[in-house]
């Protein structure tokens, strides 16, 4: 654990960037199952063989829902790109903590499967078979590393 006396304005940051960060991790699963059905989507027009132009100039071409399908896949390709870039970042602070923070943390902020909303101290004290009173202090804790390992010696009061 850090000794170091960390600005309490660097430890809601790290808050912040922690609850953002488990937003982005929640969204890269839903994207991901997106990307799969659009996919699919698409194969089973280019199986089917689906090509024609249309009649009337307010109604779209098979031609024209495949390239579509096709620019959304690819937008959502780099999307899902650039949040996996953010999570390995974010796994890497992660991976620093010691076991107690560490569990805390992904269990409040990252794995709880609600967007931005946290798990309660008591929550996570059952779940973790920890007391509310540890879940509290390696939450601090934690977070004060966050801070140290983000910001670097800016977070630091002197």
């Amino acid at each position: 654990m850090i000794e170091l006396d960390i600005k309490n304005d660097y430890i809601a940051k790290a808050r912040i960037y922690v609850e953002e960060e488990g937003n982005k991790v929640k969204r890269l699963d839903a994207l991901k199952i997106d990307l799969d059905i659009l996919k699919q989507d698409l194969e089973g027009r280019r199986a089917r063989e689906l090509t024609g132009n249309s009649t009337s100039r307010n109604i779209k071409g098979i031609d024209d829902l495949i390239l579509s399908r096709e620019y959304e896949i690819e937008v959502l390709e780099n999307e899902i790109q650039d949040l996996e870039n953010d999570k390995k970042r974010f796994e890497n602070i992660l991976n620093r903590l010691e076991d107690g923070p560490k569990a805390v943390i992904e269990t409040r902020y990252i794995y709880n499967k609600r967007y931005n909303r946290i798990d309660t101290y008591e929550q996570i004290a059952e779940k973790l078979n920890m007391s509310e009173a540890s879940v509290k202090r390696y939450d601090r804790w934690g977070l004060k590393e966050i801070a140290y390992i983000k910001y670097g010696m800016m977070a630091v009061k002197k």
